[in-house]
């Protein structure tokens, strides 16, 4: 084809300069520990959002803003599976 290169439509870029110096904190955000700390926070974070927020929800509703009970089930389960959806 015309005007294509070994490298397909695009060149390589020849002037990306690399990072004289290592990213910050590299050795300990790379360690072990500090992923697993990561990992479980995360963890952490989800299980309590699903398992606290979400099991309470139908009674904030009721309680807090009155919603009707025939409203509330749905509204419930649409952020249920708006909550299980994105995950």
């Amino acid at each position: 084809m015309a005007g294509r290169s070994q490298y397909g439509y695009c060149e390589p870029q020849e002037n990306i300069s690399t990072p004289s110096r290592a990213p910050w904190k590299i050795e300990f955000r790379s360690s072990k520990g500090f992923v697993t700390w990561v990992v479980a926070i995360a963890v952490f974070t989800d299980v309590f959002i699903y398992g606290m927020v979400i099991p309470i929800l139908p009674e904030v509703l009721r309680t807090r803003i009155s919603i009707p009970e025939d409203e509330r089930t749905p509204l419930t389960a649409s952020q249920t599976q708006s909550y299980t959806t994105h995950h």
